[in-house]
């Protein structure tokens, strides 16, 4: 059981891995770096309520289906005023992005809460063939943009809103033929977005989405759609690494809920994906020393991201340890200090990855501090109740 478990694991993690390479890779090489990091910069809102929104619909879907397709309303009706806001607070006309933008939103709202759904039954064979339905679809519409030197940001949009429906189809083709086994439930009865509900949800995930989303649109404040580009595209390179393990961040989480004192897994992991990040640094500095590719030549330019990025990598492990520990609230103040550090630097003129490697170094620091002071404390306290009985 254990062994089909991991080979299905592993198929999520092939085809997830496949799905990044064609919307991450291939797409800014086929549209251009700028072009990439336009779409990026827009898509900003889109992508923090949605990540916010995975794991709500995760965690609700966990306890119940019936009903949890109130929250995809709710979700939409939420980033679709964010997207307006977001048009408003950067000077710019409405236009048809703004509704390639919802047509995303509702795509990507549905394909998640319907992956959601599969993992709440552990229907992992569904999800496989949902994702990879998805990167052949994404991979189709981006081979027509290369034969027919379709360049445009409205490509990208395209290209994402179908690969996200046909994810979605797939897992309603599979339900609607497992009569006996039905996931998915459209109700919407006896079920509201409460706040406890959403503050569990995003809390140990509140670090991966400041310092992988927000910090994005932070690049296109200061700096130009270009660096927002490659920003992103080291991110996705550096982001699969993640993948070299076949377990995924729910596999992880569960651990965690089993095992509330395995602190050492998480030093292992992060240990793990640093020497990773290091020899991906290496390897590009080498190939781009050897060959002098122009794509990837800005890869050498950010360091620090490669000597940092380990803490994105292991940060939903850290967020897991921490909250079935109980410290919900250390992992958001601790995530929130360290982005506005991050801020700060990037307002002063700081590099990007200058402010990111301090922000998450802070970040590890405050935690660090946190554990240690916890572990004492309950040394203190085991102490004075041996002096007690005594």
């Amino acid at each position: 059981m254990l062994k089909g478990i991991i080979l299905k694991g592993f198929g999520i993690q092939t085809a997830t891995i496949l799905l990044l390479l064609t919307q991450a890779i291939l797409a800014p090489i086929v549209m251009g770096v700028e072009n990439y990091g336009a779409v990026i910069f827009s898509f900003t809102p889109v992508l923090f309520f949605t990540a916010i929104f995975e794991a709500v619909s995760q965690h609700a879907t966990s306890k119940k289906i019936k009903g949890t397709f109130l929250y995809v309303l709710q979700f939409f009706f939420i980033i679709g005023f964010f997207i307006f806001v977001f048009y408003l607070f950067n000077g710019r006309e409405f236009d048809v992005e703004i509704v390639m933008l919802l047509i995303c939103s509702v795509s990507l709202l549905l394909s998640t809460w319907s992956q959601a759904c599969y993992y709440s039954v552990n229907n992992l064979k569904g999800i496989n063939k949902a994702l990879f339905s998805s990167f052949l679809v994404s991979f189709l519409v981006l081979s027509i943009s290369y034969l027919f030197d379709l360049k445009s940001i409205y490509m990208y949009y395209v290209m994402f809103s179908l690969s996200q429906i046909s994810a979605f189809i797939t897992l309603l083709l599979i339900d609607k033929y497992n009569k006996d086994e039905r996931v998915i439930d459209f109700s919407i009865e006896r079920t509201k977005l409460e706040f406890i509900v959403v503050w569990e949800s995003i809390s140990w995930r509140v670090n991966t989405i400041l310092f992988t989303i927000l910090f994005l649109y932070l690049v296109g404040v200061f700096h130009s759609t270009e660096v927002v580009g490659e920003t992103k595209i080291l991110f996705t390179v550096l982001t699969g690494l993640r993948y070299l393990s076949p377990y995924n961040t729910p596999m992880i989480h569960a651990y965690f809920k089993e095992n509330k004192h395995g602190y050492l897994l998480v030093l292992k992991l992060t240990l793990f994906y640093f020497f990773c990040c290091l020899f991906a640094y290496f390897i590009s500095f080498y190939l781009n020393d050897l060959f002098e590719l122009p794509f990837v030549d800005f890869f050498v330019e950010y360091p620090a991201y490669f000597y940092i990025f380990a803490v994105v990598l292991s940060s939903n492990s850290i967020g897991s340890y921490f909250i079935f520990q109980g410290r919900y609230c250390s992992l958001v103040i601790a995530s929130i200090m360290s982005f506005g550090l991050c801020c700060f630097l990037m307002f002063v003129n700081v590099s990007p990855d200058i402010s990111f490697f301090s922000g998450l170094a802070g970040y590890i620091a405050l935690l660090s501090v946190i554990e240690i002071y916890n572990r004492s404390s309950k040394k203190k306290n085991v102490r004075y109740e041996n002096d007690f009985f005594r």
